[in-house]
């Protein structure tokens, strides 16, 4: 990585980004166990998620689950020009 130093919440939030990924929906203790964090931080984590519209908290079993602005990261995304 270098000299930088990585901003922590980011890197924090990307693992949270990583887990609802991996599973169809996680609560926040699933969420905070898989990644090892309080779980404060993750639901603040996850909260700010569903603020920017990356995620959503299902009402019938609690759990946060992507949104489809997720697949909208990898738009610029150009496989030919991964060499």
């Amino acid at each position: 990585m270098g000299s930088t130093r990585p901003i922590r919440a980011l890197l924090r939030g990307l693992e949270v980004l990583h887990v609802l990924n991996r599973h169809n929906g996680a609560t926040v203790s699933e969420v905070a166990s898989g990644i090892d964090l309080p779980r404060t931080t993750t639901y603040r984590i996850l909260e700010t998620l569903c603020v920017a519209g990356y995620a959503y908290r299902a009402t019938s079993d609690d759990r946060y689950r992507l949104t489809i602005m997720v697949r909208g990261l990898s738009d610029g995304f150009d496989d030919e020009a991964w060499v």
